[in-house]
């Protein structure tokens, strides 16, 4: 064989490519075969799926090597590089586009093999034509084009690294199949590759375009907040896979499960300190997305970066994917998640089991958040695993933190003491029980005893208002249920059901909280009939997005004369009062579940308890504008985040010291603590360091 460097001997030109066009000749015949696999003409089969994967991967590396090694060796490419990238064009022109043209047109030809729907063959063509994220064989041309757009700079850039051709030509094959790896594992339906699973570009992200990302986030969050979170996120979950780009977090899937210890222990994972998880089931109002549940952590632990100052190289969104119920995402040829039925029962808690086991030996003082959990799943996992790690799910436990603050902030509107406070809940799921257990915590400790405070909770969910022996109660409902003969004498509208308005008519709630996910359920009607028996009605429409909302703030305001005190979980446009705008107060989590992490992380907290969320409340209603004047909001601005999560993780910090849940420390330490964990999203400052001069 004659040096890389050396003139190439046209015979051995010609013997190394007849042997690789036999090999191009086999791989491509691999893939072809799994391509009659998938529309159907052969059996289904294991081994079509992997040899097409590893067909796909020698036939473009075999090609991308003669590609390169040729422009390489042309004899233009150094004294006329002009004429080279002209006649190399030309080339790559009349090799793609002409049979880029014949299978599009036998693609959808036979359309019904490709997109069930007409939406999906429309929106297939286009994106065809146009070269963009093109559905089933075609996945791959744009791939190609953006390989052939940048190999000139990559095999100059490789010739002037390695001074050889052959040295050029196989770097460029490596860069050909590093594009074509990242595109295979986002086409597949099955778990990506471990290597690409552990977030490739992380570091690079970060220190590049992380920092101004966060510094743009931090310093506008009021206006970033609702495109990095709600409502926008959930948009982001249902088309995750369609505007999918690049790695991000750990998505664990079951075929995985022995590998779960190995894949966390990667070293890219040592500095870890929070957890977002989520198994994709209930992604806010809209139901299963699968694996496109993963926007919800990233968002998440976003706004903890922003808000609470976590470095973003300590957090780490995990999505489980156990599968998916949703037809629609299982249909869909670029799913990115692994297509099949979700999976229930013993093996999904085997797998809950092994992964909390091994987040436990790999970071033994971790804040693992729970997010975005079914109803059947979320208040059970939470039972069983908050003894024994720091753990919380936000969606009890942080929305019950800022609705009771925002609740206790409303107090210095209306002037009802707490106890004496009547809570209607549509909604009797995991965050509106979660609501009521912490505010009937409260109602205790403000001086109520226990069968008291909860007598004064009316949960309203699909079967009407929850009594004792109603058929299907969950456990944590029951405490909430009232007794069977609550409603004796009430006049009901369609007995024997106990409907929101029944309960509005007969029990005068003074508070009215909505977690339904039931876009308009509070109507005119309802709200009309509260604000006649309570002067301030406080109603906290909380269901998100905003089109799941139970009524819009200008309503409320509309048809209570103006009386109500309103709080939202979406954010809503100001209202109208007194003739100038009124920001409406959106009850975010984000409010306090930063700063209880923080507040965790700051003091290794083992435990995360009810009495830290309260502290987290009792915050939120101490910060309050209401507080000072009664026409105020009830809650503090967005722009105020970061020095509310500060408040937040202090004394979430001394509420654990005082429980016995972390190790004992002075109150400056404890601020110093915290302090010493909010990262600043700036760039490092560089000097030149002058080199002294070797003897």
């Amino acid at each position: 064989m004659p040096d890389a460097t050396s003139p190439i001997d046209p015979d051995w030109r010609s013997r190394i490519d007849k042997r690789f066009t036999s090999l191009r000749g086999f791989a491509a015949l691999t893939v072809m075969l799994a391509h009659y696999q998938y529309m159907g003409f052969l059996p289904a089969a294991p081994v079509f799926k992997y040899s097409a994967q590893c067909g796909l991967m020698v036939f473009f590396f075999l090609s991308s090597f003669l590609l390169c090694h040729s422009l390489a060796s042309d004899p233009n490419w150094k004294a006329r590089p002009h004429l080279s990238l002209i006649a190399y064009s030309i080339n790559r022109v009349f090799r793609i586009f002409p049979l880029l043209f014949v299978v599009i047109a036998l693609t959808y030809w036979n359309r019904s093999s490709f997109f069930p729907s007409p939406v999906g063959y429309w929106e297939g063509l286009r994106q065809s034509l146009t070269l963009g994220e093109a559905p089933s064989v075609l996945w791959t041309i744009p791939v190609e084009l953006t390989f052939y757009l940048y190999l000139p700079i990559v095999l100059a850039l490789a010739a002037a690294a390695t001074r050889s051709r052959l040295g050029a030509a196989i770097l460029g094959s490596v860069y050909l199949a590093w594009c074509v790896a990242i595109a295979v594992a986002r086409h597949n339906g099955g778990p990506a590759p471990l290597w690409m699973t552990l977030g490739f570009h992380h570091y690079a992200n970060l220190f590049v375009g992380g920092v101004l990302f966060y510094a743009l986030l931090t310093q506008n969050i009021e206006e970033m907040m609702p495109i990095v979170y709600t409502p926008t996120v959930g948009l982001g979950c249902q088309l995750f896979s369609h505007i999918f780009r690049k790695p991000r977090g750990l998505f664990l899937s079951l075929p995985h499960e022995d590998v779960i210890r190995r894949i966390l222990g990667h070293p890219r994972f040592d500095h870890v300190e929070a957890i977002v998880v989520s198994d994709g089931e209930r992604i806010l109002g809209l139901g299963d997305q699968g694996a496109g549940g993963m926007g919800i952590p990233i968002g998440k632990l976003s706004l903890y970066t922003a808000c609470a100052g976590l470095h973003p190289s300590t957090t780490l969104p995990i999505l489980l994917d156990v599968g998916t119920d949703n037809k629609e995402r299982l249909a869909d040829p670029l799913y990115i998640g692994w297509q099949h039925e979700r999976v229930r029962g013993p093996k999904y808690d085997a797998l809950i089991e092994m992964f909390v086991e091994a987040v436990s030996e790999r970071w033994p003082h971790v804040l693992l958040h729970w997010e975005d959990f079914a109803i059947g799943n979320a208040n059970r996992l939470l039972a069983r695993f908050r003894d024994r790690l720091c753990t919380f799910n936000d969606d009890i436990q942080g929305t019950a933190a800022i609705a009771v603050g925002t609740l206790l902030s409303a107090i210095n509107v209306t002037s009802v003491p707490l106890e004496r406070q009547r809570v209607a809940v549509l909604g009797a799921g995991s965050a509106g029980t979660g609501i009521c257990a912490l505010l009937a915590r409260a109602m205790i400790e403000a001086g109520a005893n226990e069968a008291q405070a909860r007598s004064q909770f009316y949960l309203v969910d699909r079967d009407g208002l929850l009594v004792e022996g109603m058929p299907g109660l969950q456990p944590f409902q029951v405490p909430f249920a009232q007794p069977s003969d609550a409603a004796a004498g009430w006049t009901l509208q369609s007995p024997p059901r106990i409907c929101l308005a029944d309960v509005i008519a007969n029990a005068h709630p003074t508070v009215l909280i909505g977690t339904s996910g039931q876009a308009h359920a509070f109507s005119e009607q309802a709200i009309r009939a509260m604000a006649s028996h309570v002067p301030r009605p406080i109603i906290f429409p909380l269901s998100n997005p905003t089109e799941r909302s139970e009524a819009t703030p200008q309503d409320l305001f509309a048809w209570t004369d103006g009386r109500a005190v309103i709080g939202t979980g979406s954010p809503f446009p100001p209202i109208q009062r007194n003739g100038g705008d009124f920001r409406v107060d959106q009850t975010n989590n984000a409010y306090v579940y930063p700063g209880i992490g923080l507040g965790a992380i700051a003091t290794q907290a083992r435990r995360i308890s009810d009495g830290m969320f309260l502290a987290a409340a009792r915050v939120i209603a101490e910060l309050s504008p209401a507080r000072r004047d009664p026409a105020a909001n009830l809650l503090p601005p967005l722009v105020e985040l970061r020095k509310i999560s500060l408040h937040v993780a202090v004394a979430v910090a001394k509420q654990a010291i005082v429980e016995g849940l972390a190790d004992p420390r002075a109150e400056a330490d404890i601020a110093t603590a915290v302090h010493a964990k909010m990262w600043e999203p700036v760039y490092a400052r560089y000097r030149r360091l002058s080199r002294p001069c070797s003897g």
